[in-house]
């Protein structure tokens, strides 16, 4: 394939638009206690507005790619999954997941923030016969669940430690929605970890979501560990629904979408389609709330953002894999994405 060819794959991701509808996350409801730090959460169209189906099957020259995310492992540090019960999971996720509890007390997730972006990222849309498709849908998931059911909170480990646990199940691409708004924009701890398991671990591709600025925060930069220099931090780009002031330009960074850093690095690296994100949900994303029905809801966040940008990065690592015959370096699908 020539380069103008990978080219076209990633400008398709990434120049993409969504059609979904924001959904304002209230802090309190969504704010978790990290060493003295809130940890924030942070997904039918947006897969096709971003030209993933013409990776599934399209015909560039004549190259039929059929690029699904077939035989690449996502790893994905979240909350948890649904309600907890592995048989109870969406039809679109069913045989995709393996999840490892954490802290030893289930795997369930009272926001339904970790079905939402799964969706994005693998869902196979077999509730809707295939129409709403994640944008890897035959790329698995090694599931970190982190919500502390005794502490009402997502609770963080150590970042080396959690991202060498998902490097040890043969992950090499690995996915986080969420950020510590606390850390004052600096470059702290976690992005120090990050970086040195990346530098070490140079076949390992880590994405952050950019965070979402709200009108509680103290700042616009974006959350940590987001300013790690070798993680691909993911702002969320517009929808062009037209509903308000945050789907009227597919050109234009959310307003809401974190950038830049203290020491005045170039943050986010990409951004993605982030307003109006509509994806998974389960029975407690509907306990007490507006949504769109008991299997699939619009939100709006970063988060969103990322997890399409993971499907991404998996689509374009599944190139290098079986169209190139090479194993590639991080700095390699990054590269990729940016260009």
């Amino acid at each position: 394939m020539k380069a103008s060819a990978l080219r076209n794959i990633v400008l398709l991701f990434l120049f993409g638009i969504a059609t979904m509808k924001p959904f304002c996350i209230d802090t309190a409801f969504c704010s978790y206690e990290h060493n003295g730090g809130h940890v924030d959460v942070e997904n039918d169209f947006g897969a096709v507005i971003m030209g993933s189906p013409l990776v599934w099957y399209g015909n560039f020259g004549n190259n039929v790619l059929g690029l699904t995310g077939k035989g690449q492992v996502i790893g994905v540090a979240d909350m948890g999954v649904g309600s907890g019960v592995l048989d109870e999971i969406h039809l679109d996720l069913k045989n995709k997941i393996e999840i490892k509890d954490y802290w030893g007390d289930g795997y369930s997730d009272p926001l339904g923030h970790g079905v939402h972006i799964l969706g994005s990222m693998i869902g196979t849309g077999k509730h809707t016969g295939g129409r709403l498709r994640g944008v890897a849908p035959d790329a698995t998931v090694y599931f970190q669940a982190l919500y502390d059911e005794r502490l009402g909170m997502m609770r963080l480990p150590n970042m080396y430690d959690l991202i060498s646990d998902a490097y040890q199940r043969d992950v090499r691409i690995h996915s986080n929605s969420w950020g510590v708004q606390d850390s004052e924009a600096i470059y702290e701890y976690n992005s120090h970890h990050l970086d040195k398991f990346v530098w070490e671990h140079p076949d390992m591709l880590v994405l952050k979501s950019a965070g979402n600025f709200g009108e509680k925060s103290g700042n616009r930069y974006v959350t940590a560990p987001g300013m790690a220099k070798n993680v691909i931090t993911v702002g969320a780009s517009e929808s062009p629904r037209g509903i308000d002031a945050q789907s009227d330009n597919p050109y234009e960074v959310a307003g809401f979408s974190r950038r830049g850093t203290m020491d005045g690095r170039i943050k986010p690296d990409v951004v993605a389609p982030g307003t109006w994100i509509l994806s998974l949900s389960d029975e407690l994303m509907n306990e007490g709330k507006k949504f769109t029905g008991a299997y699939y809801t619009y939100i709006s966040g970063t988060s969103m953002a990322n997890a399409f940008a993971t499907g991404a990065a998996a689509i374009l690592r599944q190139y290098f894999t079986d169209i190139k015959g090479v194993e590639p370096s991080a700095a390699l699908i990054k590269a990729a994405m940016i260009y």
